[in-house]
């Protein structure tokens, strides 16, 4: 019996300890690039960058930087100067996610939350530059 016990034992452990390496959660930044590959008459925004995902979407994932942070230390910007949707950072939230959206330029964002947008500017374009030096997803050619 206690050789039975033993094995349950150290069954049920190993069965966990598999199981949590299999089901990990994926706590990455996804990170959505709209290619732009087809011409579009006009740029219809949030709509379009996820109607044409099929085809238009290119993805990277990223645990190296809490985006959302950096934009939120940003200055709010309600003047409208977002151009087109190009990149959209998925950052897991226990179990949801936040979308932070950027326009080709990088300098300007958008966080979405509860379905209310909130715009920030990067002046200086220092995010722009960090994500571009280091991450060629952020160049035009890459």
């Amino acid at each position: 019996m206690k050789i039975f016990l033993g094995c349950f034992f150290i069954i049920t452990g190993l069965f966990s300890n598999i199981k949590n390496i299999f089901l990990k959660e994926d706590r990455r930044i996804k990170v959505i690039k709209f290619m732009y590959v087809n011409e579009y008459p006009l740029d219809y925004g949030e709509k379009m960058f996820w109607d044409n995902a099929e085809e238009e979407h290119a993805f990277m994932y990223t645990s190296a930087f809490d985006i959302k942070s950096i934009v939120q230390k940003l200055p709010n910007d309600d003047s409208k100067t977002f151009k087109d949707y190009t990149y959209c950072f998925l950052q897991p939230k226990g179990n949801k996610y936040d979308t932070i959206y950027s326009d080709s330029s990088l300098k300007d964002w958008i966080i979405k939350k509860n379905g209310k947008m909130t715009r920030y500017y990067d002046k200086t374009g220092k995010i722009a530059t960090d994500l571009r030096d280091n991450y060629s997803f952020f160049r035009e050619c890459w």
